[in-house]
């Protein structure tokens, strides 16, 4: 119908000469009494122009639906707007609104909606918007009947899409409001890290020349004036830090860092720089590690002490009497990670409940009275709060008025895995120190199984590398002790990783017996020591034994192959030439041993130093003398003393062989240095 009647009403009215249409239709930009006027008015239908302002002219007489349908919307001069009230009308207009800026020629229709009046009758609706001649032409037809349920699903539908509209728009705008304020967020904070460094360079000088000054020769008046001076310009120094930190996190530029660090170092270093301070006020300051806390720890030590010390500082600070006890505990642990719980608590002041609220914001503390007796800014539990978060954790507060206050905070850190290394020789302890660098851990060394015992009865570690054959005490006889649950180490669990030169089944055998957990052969390879690693301490299921791979011998052996240190070293030649000069001290050492002990014959001596050069020799890649080595280490086991002396003089020969080979890595400028000849 709309159709239709929309199409004889136009060219009717657009058909008409020039002249007449504008002494009939419009005066004033009204359309006043026509045929066409009665025509429009009889068939309900509303018909507007779009004005520059954004309001709507009506043309012809206002249809008598208006005031029912869309109460309000016309006023008594022929003026309409369309706001929130009638939504369909809005949503519709702005596609009308592209259409008329593309001044585009073809009808755009709304198709019907669903209107209800002043008395609650429902009636459907049809908007029409198109471009006539550069004029903004809005039609609204008021429909005989109701479209029925289906019209009303494609109303909601219809008020759905401008609700659409609507939160896109409120989106945008919110985006718009969060952009422009970060921006100014990001400007007052690069303001302030700027300001902070330019004053910063005046007060370095200051602090250094009055603490010069305070070395001369003063009177008492000039001493405590300048010491005034001194610490005055430390307290604004610190202040321009907080508010140098402030700015950085407030525009998120401070990044943490990750480096190992001892936890007890950092708590006691935290001690030794407030100590002076708790003594002026006769005040206890001491800490509580607990055992169970991971040694060694990977994250922004920095960052924790500056925690620490602000935290302390205030206990110091809100304390006259008693002590200062900083706590460190284990909260949670995972494979690599661990959530460590700090704490500090004080006999001070304490804080009401009503106040507690106040900490942690900007520029703030309990009171006004807080601020003029004991100083600051407010600013140090804002940093510690924002800092903790950054690490992984959350800050909070217990205090009872009079009686004290606990501060605490928690942080997440990465666990460093602490390896104990027993090995008595020194090239070894070299090369397998090397390997586990590369991998990314770092070690401590024990020479013999005595010492290890020691060291673990004193400091916790992960995993043990133990070396068979040692003086003193051998690896055997050490694992039986660690194993013992009278041994007093720290833990008698700890997984022991068998690391030798012996590679025969039985020798294996005896290494489980004892209680090792796993078993490599020298030349031990990088991966082979990541995997155990990661099989002992981060796989889900540790397997009690593992039997070892044993290599098969190959048929072409070389007196020197430099690949094996070239792998783990990453061809470094600095240390490859350390190593190499270590191993040829070494050998030509155990060399001389061996002389001596086939002279007395004493097989065990013998056994015992073929072992040392057999091992040593298979770590550095000199193969022919770490078999010629094996051959002397049987015949020390087999008590064979008369084939002594011609296996010690194919060892020799071997040894010069090499020694001869190495020169060009060891002293490629110089000269060589002695050989195993040079010894007689």
């Amino acid at each position: 119908m709309f159709r239709f009647m929309f199409t004889f009403m136009f060219m009717f009215t657009f058909t008409l000469p020039e002249k007449r249409y504008n002494q009939h239709i419009l005066r004033n930009g009204l359309m006043e009494d026509s045929t066409l006027a009665d025509i429009l008015y009889s068939l309900d239908i509303l018909v507007m122009e779009r004005m520059d302002n954004g309001s709507f002219q009506v043309m012809g007489a206002v249809p008598n639906f208006s005031a029912q349908f869309f109460p309000g919307a016309i006023t008594e001069k022929r003026v309409a707007s369309f706001d929130k009230n009638c939504p369909f009308i809005e949503n519709f207009l702005v596609d009308a609104e592209d259409c008329w800026a593309s001044d585009c020629t073809e009808t755009m229709r709304s198709g019907p909606w669903l209107q209800t009046s002043l008395s609650g009758e429902e009636y459907a609706f049809e908007a029409v918007a198109l471009s006539l001649k550069k004029r903004k032409i809005l039609l609204i037809e008021l429909a005989r009947s109701s479209y029925g349920e289906k019209q009303a699903l494609i109303q909601k539908g219809r008020e759905l899409s401008l609700a659409y509209h609507r939160l896109a728009q409120a989106e945008a705008e919110l985006q718009k409001a969060k952009k422009a304020a970060e921006e100014a967020s990001r400007a007052k904070s690069d303001f302030l890290a700027h300001m902070s460094h330019e004053i910063r360079t005046p007060m370095n000088a200051i602090i250094g020349m009055s603490g010069l000054l305070l070395g001369t020769d003063l009177d008492k008046e000039q001493r405590y004036e300048a010491k005034v001076i001194h610490s005055s310009s430390e307290m604004l120094l610190s202040l321009i830090n907080d508010i140098l930190d402030f700015s950085k996190i407030e525009a998120g530029k401070l990044d943490l860092e990750s480096i190992d660090f001892n936890i007890e170092e950092v708590i006691r270093n935290v001690e030794n720089m407030l100590k002076i301070r708790a003594r002026e006020k006769r005040l206890g300051l001491s800490h509580q590690l607990g055992r169970d806390v991971p040694p060694l720890l990977r994250g922004d030590s920095e960052r924790l002490t500056q925690i620490l010390v602000n935290l302390v500082n205030n206990a110091i600070k809100f304390t006259e009497t008693g002590e200062v006890v900083i706590r460190v505990m284990l909260e949670e642990e995972e494979n690599t990670d661990a959530m460590i719980h700090f704490s500090v608590t004080d006999t001070g002041i304490g804080i009401s409940p009503k106040h507690i609220n106040r900490l942690f914001r900007s520029f703030s503390q309990v009171d006004a009275s807080m601020s003029r007796k004991y100083g600051g800014t407010g600013l140090g539990l804002v940093i510690s709060k924002k800092l903790a978060g950054l690490m992984g954790g959350k800050i909070g507060v217990e205090s009872e008025e009079g009686t004290g206050t606990t501060f605490w905070f928690t942080a997440r850190f990465e666990k460093q895995t602490r390896i104990l290394l027993v090995e008595d020789n020194i090239v070894n302890q070299t090369v397998a120190l090397a390997i586990l660098k590369k991998l990314g851990f770092n070690a401590d060394v024990a020479g013999n199984g005595s010492e290890a015992l020691d060291v673990l009865k004193k400091a916790s570690y992960d995993i043990v590398f133990m070396d068979i054959q040692m003086p003193e005490m051998d690896g055997l006889e050490a694992t039986r002790a660690i194993r013992d649950p009278d041994s007093e180490v720290t833990n008698p669990d700890i997984p022991v990783v068998a690391m030798t030169a012996h590679a025969m089944k039985e020798d294996r055998d005896r290494c489980f017996e004892v209680g090792m957990n796993d078993y490599l052969t020298k030349p031990v390879q990088p991966q082979k020591i990541l995997e155990v690693i990661e099989e002992q301490l981060f796989s889900e299921i540790v397997w009690e034994t593992k039997p070892a791979t044993v290599k098969t011998a190959s048929s072409e052996k070389k007196i020197f192959d430099k690949s094996r240190l070239s792998d783990w070293t990453e061809d470094d030649e600095e240390l490859i030439k350390e190593i190499l000069t270590e191993f040829l001290d070494d050998v030509r050492l155990r060399i001389a041993k061996l002389e001596q002990a086939s002279e007395a014959g004493e097989a065990k001596t013998v056994r015992y130093e073929a072992h040392s050069v057999k091992g040593v020799s298979a770590n550095v890649g000199a193969e022919i003398l770490s078999d010629t080595a094996f051959e002397l280490e049987t015949a020390g086991k087999n008590g064979a003393v008369d084939k002594f002396p011609s296996l010690i003089e194919k060892l020799k020969q071997e040894f010069d062989k090499l020694f001869l080979l190495l020169q060009p890595e060891i002293n490629p400028n110089g000269s060589a240095p002695r050989s195993n000849k040079d010894d007689k």
